[in-house]
């Protein structure tokens, strides 16, 4: 592990993801825009952006603004889902439970 520690930025949009990584003080590192499309695509690059960086336990967090209101009652059994959203493909989705694979 190195000491260099970085902080993650998903900024899940209806039309594209912009993923994010910036350390102390405030400064961005890293930064991949593409497209947002179905769920599995989509997520599979947000994968492959931040994983180098969690494998070498660089990442102290990451955190998500969603396009579509997402469930953040850790009480409620669809905590961490995208509810009702119109984007084709999303609505229901268990985005937190997707991330933390």
């Amino acid at each position: 592990m190195t000491d260099e520690r970085l902080y993650g930025g998903i900024e899940a949009g209806g039309t594209k993801f912009i993923c994010a990584l910036a350390s102390e003080p405030p400064r961005l590192d890293h930064q991949v825009t593409f497209s947002t499309t179905d769920p599995s695509s989509t997520l599979e690059q947000v994968r492959l952006f931040f994983e180098p960086f969690i494998k070498q336990g660089m990442v102290a967090g990451i955190g998500l603004a969603s396009f579509g209101p997402v469930e953040v009652n850790p009480l409620s059994p669809t905590y961490g889902y995208i509810t009702t959203t119109p984007k084709p493909g999303w609505r229901e989705y268990n985005i937190l439970g997707e991330l933390q694979q």
